[in-house]
């Protein structure tokens, strides 16, 4: 039997696949792979006892069972909507101003989407977002000059909590026009005679590549670093060129990736996965305008958990 917390995980899942008609397409808005999005709509059969989805070489459509259950899962989404916009605000009206910090990873590639559902959510809510590197972002929150800090790996700073809110996957690429993306995976070795566009010393991405490469036996120093970039839309421009290759989020390299302008190069035992992480002041979790854009996020990603929440500048505003 399935858990609750599962069933209400999956009927995102679902309703992901019924509104796209593709698991192609659900799977890229849930940030999961098609197997895993498959593997949770079978499940999810198995509960109901019948089929949601007719398949077809064709592509899927709705069983009238599935069109039934796509009514539900949209009613319990608005229903939890509501219930929670209640719960932090006890008028039911968000308001008043909040400070964000993300990022540039999530600022650039993940933080728009949530900033334009939260203004239609919150019309009277002001948003302020403040730019920058892991270690900027990191000393604003615990000087407490945000309210709510996005970044990229776990935060150990004394004074601040930090909470999940996304997997993500950091990948080697280059130029599709590069031998490399072609062939069978490259060794460990073979890196050691490229040539690298990094991150910026004090970047999420980059310290999570050197300890991971650290891990695998790899020295970063052993790297011809040619060029380092504080801008993952620079890093691209210069690899898509031909220029080295680079190591960036999957979250980054998408849109290039299915345009056929970057390509993975595989790398044999090489796997580096992060998460992705609030932080907000060491206390109470927040509540109000944050805590409600907080569960905005985790709903959307399906992590509304509260079992991982561990203790521990450019801007813009909308």
């Amino acid at each position: 039997m399935l858990e609750t917390r599962d069933v209400d995980y999956r009927l995102s899942i679902f309703r992901a696949v019924a509104e796209q008609m593709s698991i192609t397409q659900a799977s890229r808005v849930l940030h999961l792979s098609q197997p895993a999005v498959t593997k949770h709509i079978k499940l999810l059969e198995q509960e109901v006892g019948q089929p949601l989805f007719h398949r077809s070489s064709q592509g899927i459509v709705l069983t009238a069972a599935g069109t039934l259950f796509l009514q539900h899962a949209r009613q319990v989404a608005r229903i939890e909507e509501e219930i929670f916009q209640r719960i932090r605000s006890g008028s039911g009206v968000i308001r008043g101003r909040l400070t964000l910090g993300a990022t540039t990873t999530i600022s650039q590639y993940l933080l728009p989407a949530w900033l334009v559902q939260s203004r239609r959510l919150w019309p009277e809510l002001h948003l302020q977002v403040m730019n920058g590197n892991t270690e900027e972002i990191v000393a604003a929150a615990a000087e407490r000059k945000l309210d709510l800090g996005l970044i990229e790996g776990r935060c150990r700073r004394v004074g601040l909590s930090t909470e999940c809110f996304l997997d993500d996957e950091i990948i080697c690429v280059a130029s599709a026009r590069n031998p490399l993306t072609q062939g069978k995976p490259v060794s460990l070795a073979t890196l050691k005679q490229q040539t690298w566009i990094f991150r910026e010393k004090g970047s999420g991405t980059r310290d999570v590549v050197e300890v991971a490469l650290k891990r695998y036996g790899l020295d970063p120093r052993q790297l011809k670093i040619d060029l380092e970039l504080s801008s993952s839309e620079a890093i691209k421009a210069v690899v898509a060129m031909g220029h080295g290759l680079s190591f960036l989020s999957r979250f980054v390299v998408e849109r290039e990736m299915a345009q056929g302008i970057l390509r993975p190069v595989p790398v044999r035992g090489l796997a580096i996965a992060r998460q992705l992480y609030f932080i907000y002041p060491r206390g109470p979790r927040p509540l109000g305008a944050a805590g409600a854009f907080l569960d905005l996020v985790l709903r959307g990603t399906g992590k509304l958990s509260r079992s991982n929440h561990v203790p521990i500048t450019s801007s813009y505003d909308i």
